[in-house]
């Protein structure tokens, strides 16, 4: 019996998994419409048949080749974990900016190669985009400190 690399294998399959229910969801919930009228469950619908596709694909070369040895480095977890909870506890109460900053700071902690200049123009470069997006390409009520 050739051996596998069952990590993948499992990972690609609740990938796939996640995906189908994904669609099943927005198929059976919401309004579909057409590709000229799009409803609120077309878009769902096929990220998750793309989501169940690329999960086939990781199966499929999981198959093909054999177990990795694998070990898990915890800081990077723990950082983007801690910077996902800043960014949603800081985005209401302080503004985008803040949210923002946090978000690339303490994401970033564990990685040795970004130097705090980087650090800060990566923010700013991410304060800038999502102004430019939030305000001008989506025509959104978007304000970068809360109160202004």
């Amino acid at each position: 019996m050739k051996k596998f690399d069952y990590m993948d294998a499992v990972g690609g399959a609740l990938f796939c998994v996640l995906g189908l229910a994904i669609s099943f969801y927005s198929w059976s919930t919401y309004e579909l419409g057409s590709l000229d009228e799009m409803g609120p469950g077309l878009f769902p619908l096929y990220l998750g048949v793309i989501m169940c596709l690329l999960g086939l694909g990781i199966v499929g070369t999981a198959l093909g080749r054999s177990p990795q040895v694998r070990t898990i480095n915890l800081r990077p977890l723990i950082a983007v974990v801690l910077s996902v909870l800043a960014f949603a506890f800081a985005i209401e109460r302080f503004g985008a900016v803040v949210a923002i900053v946090a978000l690339v700071f303490i994401s970033a902690w564990p990685e040795s190669k970004l130097t705090l200049r980087r650090k800060a123009i990566l923010a700013a470069a991410l304060v800038l985009i999502a102004f430019v997006v939030f305000k001008f390409g989506l025509s959104m009520n978007f304000s970068l400190v809360k109160g202004i």
